[in-house]
């Protein structure tokens, strides 16, 4: 089996982590928060100030992961070789579901008077044993922007309530990086807070 990429290409340079509690059991948070089921409405919350304009679920495969390598440790998802069906446990593999999907933004300028489409690519791979879930997103073209984001679900207060995290990392080539920085964790805090929405 190929080797698993685990230190990123670029090195990120914004940061943030978050955690809330959901006040329901983690067998229903996970199918929702942690799958591809729910993924098109996850990312319209976290772009609520730059509305989707289109959203398109692609192919979905499997992926091998070493079973000593956690989420955590993975970089660069969409490049890792799809598994062979039914790849031998022997290997000491697992094997993961990947969800790959694009979806494109409108950015606004001058009182949107002035706009522009910003197309991006990701991919989501989850792995329900662990209760993990890694979503990476990479806009196309020059812009050089990337996110990677681990969401990590565990069952709290006897099962009855689910405590979510994500750690969030990013590469931003612009000469704002301060200002993007504040704002994503703001935008991050924001975002991980409509969760609550998604179980009324």
């Amino acid at each position: 089996m190929e080797s698993t990429p685990t230190a990123p290409q670029v090195k990120p340079n914004i940061f943030s982590k978050h955690t809330i509690v959901l006040d329901h059991p983690v067998s229903k948070v996970f199918p929702i928060l942690g799958t591809a089921k729910n993924q098109e409405k996850i990312a319209r919350a976290c772009s609520s100030s730059l509305p989707i304009t289109a959203f398109r679920l692609l192919n979905k495969d499997v992926v091998a992961i070493p079973r000593s390598t956690p989420l955590s440790g993975i970089r660069d998802a969409r490049d890792l070789p799809a598994a062979q069906e039914f790849e031998s446990e022997s290997k000491g593999a697992r094997q993961l579901p990947r969800q790959f999907f694009a979806f494109t933004e409108t950015q606004h300028m001058l009182c949107q008077t002035v706009s522009w489409n910003m197309g991006l690519e990701a991919t989501l791979v989850w792995d329900e044993e662990a209760m993990m879930t890694l979503y990476e997103s990479r806009v196309t073209g020059k812009y050089g922007i990337r996110t990677w984001k681990l969401r990590e679900m565990e069952e709290i207060e006897g099962g009855m309530k689910t405590r979510v995290t994500e750690t969030l990392e990013g590469v931003y080539s612009g000469w704002n990086r301060k200002v993007v920085q504040k704002k994503t964790r703001q935008a991050h805090v924001n975002q991980m807070e409509l969760f609550h929405t998604f179980f009324d």
